[in-house]
């Protein structure tokens, strides 16, 4: 996947939705949106290579994706565990340390129960769902 330090092609679409940050990351088709020019974490990358791949996967490609993915928030929740349990099997390879992993899980959690995605679950359900 290739990294454009820009916002998407449907940025307003998704501003109009979701409270976007100057440091949220969005993949759209084979490329990973994230306007700050600073290097992305390979489980960042993991992550986002798994949209890509559901964007790709998806009959009518990253527009209908999208589209979905903002109205329907099961999907939303479907997709984004898919990712997060991706990058936390590559966390888990690559952090020995326990309580750092834990620190991490619980991270992930925050962010997956964050209005970000809507809060559609909470910490500890994401924690749950995310190291399933």
């Amino acid at each position: 996947m290739k990294i454009v330090n820009d916002w998407p092609p449907n940025f307003e679409l998704i501003r109009k939705r979701f409270p976007i940050g100057r440091h949220t990351i969005i993949t759209y088709g084979d490329s990973i949106y994230y306007p700050r020019n600073t290097e992305l974490d390979e489980h960042i990358v993991r992550h986002e290579a798994v949209h890509g791949q559901q964007q790709a996967d998806y009959v009518g490609g990253p527009a209908a994706w999208w589209d979905r993915y903002i109205a329907d928030p099961a999907f939303r929740l479907e997709q984004e565990l898919e990712a997060y349990r991706v990058q936390w099997e590559f966390i888990k390879t690559e952090v020995t340390n326990r309580n750092r992993r834990f620190q991490i899980l619980n991270l992930l959690a925050g962010e997956l129960s964050s209005p970000l995605y809507g809060s559609l679950i909470s910490r500890a359900e994401a924690i749950q769902a995310i190291d399933a």
